[in-house]
């Protein structure tokens, strides 16, 4: 299988083999990285994508239910409190015999939006796989944002996610948090309070899941620096010049979002 990623490392289109025809593709929306809207699929391998269906997700990303072009559910999905889950129809029986293991369309976008590999039983979560069945990664954290290596959302996944394997949403807000204070330690005397957040939650959400630990600057260790990465999308960029340009986007929204609350008031 082949796997065409978007800037975001979202898979947009997925190929079987040498085939230059797509097996399936993926519309993603805005909200979040796992924020899946559509998966369209070839059927019958005749290089024809036949078949979409709409994704429908709850408030921490799990699909919940997939339903076809005239809006009705074929198929909905259940799950344990570490993301097992089991494929039932539309009635909430069990598929695949009354066994709930198989979905009937070849669904595996499931538990907070991760990819399920049917064989293996793990999700795929960018930079590590994770198993459901024990609640833990099946390697080390390697960037070591969490005292316990392996664990899982902070063994809470009821309540977080994790879509890139490194650390959880919420640790995510307070790093950024953390760098943001680092560039704007006054930042309530300089753009109030109302501008810091309104900017904190753009970082944080168009942000989120960009991180690759990878990058160069991987093994800085002043928090404003471990996330200067997560804005900065040039790889080849030192940490001087993440930092420059990251200070430079703080200033910009800090403009826009001002000149919005100007014109918003008068």
């Amino acid at each position: 299988m082949h796997y065409y990623l978007s800037a975001g490392n979202q898979v947009l289109e997925e190929r079987v083999g040498t085939s230059t025809n797509a097996s399936q593709q993926y519309v993603w929306g805005l909200r979040y990285i796992d924020d899946l809207l559509l998966r369209d699929r070839d059927t019958n391998t005749d290089g024809t994508l036949d078949q979409r269906l709409y994704a429908i997700q709850d408030a921490n990303w799990n699909l919940v239910a997939i339903a076809d072009s005239a809006g009705s559910v074929v198929e909905r999905y259940t799950y344990t409190a570490y993301g097992q889950a089991e494929f039932r129809n539309a009635d909430f029986s069990k598929t695949d015999s009354g066994l709930g293991d198989v979905s009937n369309y070849g669904w595996t976008r499931l538990s907070a939006g991760m990819d399920l590999d049917l064989t293996t039983g793990l999700y795929y979560v960018r930079a590590r796989w994770y198993n459901p069945a024990l609640g833990v990664f099946d390697t080390r954290d390697p960037i070591a944002a969490d005292p316990n290596l392996y664990r899982y959302c902070h063994n809470n996944p009821v309540i977080y996610v994790d879509p890139t394997g490194l650390w959880t949403s919420d640790t995510h807000r307070q790093l950024m948090k953390e760098s943001f204070l680092a560039a704007f330690p006054d930042y309530a005397e300089t753009i109030g309070d109302a501008c810091a957040a309104y900017i904190l939650d753009i970082l944080t959400q168009s942000n989120l899941g960009q991180d690759n630990g990878s990058m160069p600057w991987s093994s800085a260790n002043q928090p404003g620096q471990q996330n200067y990465r997560h804005y900065c999308r040039d790889q080849n960029q030192s940490p001087a010049q993440a930092d420059t340009a990251y200070t430079q986007y703080l200033n910009t929204e800090s403009n826009n979002f001002n000149t919005a609350l100007a014109g918003g008031s008068s």
